[in-house]
């Protein structure tokens, strides 16, 4: 089948997506968890492309050039914020209220970004001040009108403010302050926090906001301290480049249209993915260490991954590409060598057996041979007399099948055969038997992984409850039309609220899309007329992936922008990149890989136009 025609149907699937998809809407997610009843205005898209108009022309003349402008009007926007940025860097910025703030905003932000640029004493210096002037960018963000915030709890903010999405207001008496989502998302701050912070800033005392004392909760400070706190709905736009057109964003991404997944772009991402996690190995004589998680904004990291984090990272590599494999090896070979014991802990153990089935090459180094006769020790003891150890949390029990599947089969000893396959049926049983399938999805992909593995060619006797588990998927997955803003629109809520209180999908929509895109290329989960409809279910959960990746059109807030881009994100509104955000993702997007290649070469050769007459 020629390559186009491969791309072709993704591409068919996608557009058929999108032209079914109604038109957006407040209604309620399929997770069942009701939007807010009343909805902030959103100011027109077109005013804050005039006000960054406006900013440009005031940047040229800062620079030396142009003439000077006469600020436009922004009727309808309560609140302007202007933030200029050099190569990454914030230089200014600036936040006021009212419609007829643009200006002063401005000015304020120019005079901040003064201080940042070196000053000219003479001719050549003047010539550097003004490249670097002309290599600034700049940032708009309009807030529309402000509605009441009644919370009486803080926490009680971070469900009803839209994070990322919508600016804070907060007086304390007779002061004011505008919070907008871009310093929120910089500052990795979530409503709760911004409003605690900026109520002790406003009135002196620190002391003042303690959430969940009483006398000092959002609640009581408004009637005991004349606290008042508003939301507005922001509409952000932005240069990508100096001089460049304005790009609308959505909690300061590119919305990744639906239409653009296909498999070309699922290619792509796959290697970039690859290319993002080579960014976070440092390699020494000594072995690699691996960051485990980055944070975009401020460019730096918080600790060394942990072996657990290293195995499976190298598991998820292991099953993407040649060059994937390669850094398995490479970073289980340095666990291997230089940590050895880490193989005793269950979990790291199962992911390092998973990580050696999935190369696919012998094991013939000692030191490999060793590791694989700890690691199978360390996991009989994990499942003995049909029960877990203490050792195992329920949530590793998932990876511990899988190994236990893969030391009776891909790894099987002929003298242990039938007691490894018997502990590693146990295992899996176990988890099926105690789990619900609106929760199976909590062992994805693992356990689903593991059904295969043992099953081989045979039927899977777990097939209807992990298709029953596949179809409540689909029903929490957010649709065009169910979710209020278009970055979400794909992902999957798993609960309510997550420990934040807020309600909304996550990077852990990948655990179980790796193995649902699996599924659709397995015949005992997926009959042939069923599979275009699986894939085009399956496609926006891809989208939402793609989305939280931070590509050209995000990292333009990064200081670091190759140390960031493609590294995917926590949530939309979550910056921080663990480690394992990436890993899953990639697994996710390379199982949808397969699929799609496998299903286009199912699908009949096309048939030649006849030859014209």
């Amino acid at each position: 089948m020629c390559y186009c025609a491969l791309v072709a149907i993704p591409l068919l699937v996608a557009t058929h997506a999108a032209a079914q998809a109604p038109e957006p809407s407040s209604a309620v997610p399929a997770s069942g968890v009701a939007a807010p009843v009343v909805v902030a205005p959103v100011v027109d898209s077109g005013l804050a492309r005039t006000a960054l108009s406006y900013v440009q022309q005031r940047l040229v003349h800062w620079r030396g050039e142009g003439d000077e402008s006469v600020a436009p009007s922004l009727a309808g926007a309560s609140a302007v914020s202007v933030t200029l940025r050099l190569e990454g860097q914030l230089i200014a910025r600036s936040e006021a209220l009212g419609a007829d703030s643009l200006e002063a905003v401005v000015t304020r932000a120019l005079a901040q970004a003064d201080t940042k640029i070196p000053a000219a004493n003479d001719a050549l210096q003047l010539q550097a001040r003004r490249q670097m002037q002309s290599r600034v960018i700049a940032t708009v963000e309009l807030a529309g009108e402000r509605l009441p915030l009644d919370a009486t709890t803080f926490a009680q903010t971070n469900a009803d403010v839209k994070p990322g999405v919508e600016a804070i207001v907060v007086e304390v008496g007779e002061k004011q302050e505008v919070l907008f989502p871009l310093r929120m998302l910089q500052a990795g701050d979530l409503p709760a926090q911004a409003i605690i912070s900026s109520i002790a800033q406003l009135s002196g005392d620190p002391a003042m906001p303690m959430p969940g004392v009483i006398g000092q909760e959002l609640g009581d400070l408004r009637r005991t301290k004349a606290v008042r706190v508003f939301r507005s709905s922001v509409v952000q736009m932005t240069q990508l480049t100096p001089g460049g057109p304005g790009m609308l964003l959505t909690r300061g991404s590119r919305v990744v249209a639906l239409r653009e997944v296909n498999l070309a772009m699922l290619t792509d991402f796959r290697e970039r993915l690859i290319d993002h996690i080579d960014t976070r190995i440092a390699r020494t004589p000594d072995g690699s260490q691996l960051f485990a998680t980055y944070f975009p904004y401020q460019d730096r990291a918080d600790s060394v991954a942990s072996p657990l984090q290293r195995a499976v990272l190298c598991a998820t590599l292991a099953r993407s590409t040649p060059r994937g494999a390669a850094f398995a090896r490479e970073l289980l070979n340095d666990l291997i060598t230089h940590d050895a014991r880490s193989l005793k802990e269950p979990t790291t153990a199962a992911a390092a057996v998973v990580t050696m089935a999935w190369l696919k090459t012998p094991i013939n180094d000692d030191a490999w041979r060793a590791a694989l006769t700890q690691a199978r020790d360390t996991l009989a003891a994990s499942y003995a007399n049909d029960a877990w150890a203490d050792t195992v949390p329920t949530g590793s029990r998932a990876m511990v099948t899988l190994a236990l599947s893969h030391l009776a089969t891909t790894f099987a000893n002929e003298a242990t055969r039938t007691a490894d396959v018997a502990r590693a049926s146990a295992a899996t049983r176990s988890l099926l038997a105690n789990t619900t399938p609106g929760s199976l999805v909590t062992h994805m992909p693992w356990l689903g992984y593991a059904q295969q593995q043992l099953a081989g060619d045979e039927p899977i006797a777990a097939a209807p409850a992990l298709r029953d588990m596949r179809a409540m998927f689909w029903e929490r997955s957010l649709q065009a039309g169910t979710s209020d803003t278009a970055d979400l629109e794909g992902g999957v809520i798993f609960g309510s609220r997550d420990p934040s209180g807020i309600a909304g999908p996550t990077w852990n929509t990948a655990r179980p899309v790796a193995f649902v895109a699996a599924m659709l290329r397995d015949a005992r989960f997926t009959d042939d007329a069923e599979t275009y409809s699986q894939l085009s279910k399956l496609l926006p959960s891809l989208r939402f992936l793609r989305q939280l990746a931070i590509d050209d059109a995000s990292a333009f807030a990064c200081p670091q922008p190759r140390r960031a881009m493609w590294g995917v994100r926590v949530a939309p509104w979550d910056q921080r990149q663990p480690i394992e955000s990436s890993a899953m993702t990639l697994l996710a997007v390379s199982e949808a890989i397969e699929s799609i290649n496998a299903i286009a070469s199912r699908a009949p050769a096309a048939v030649p136009a006849p030859p014209a007459k």
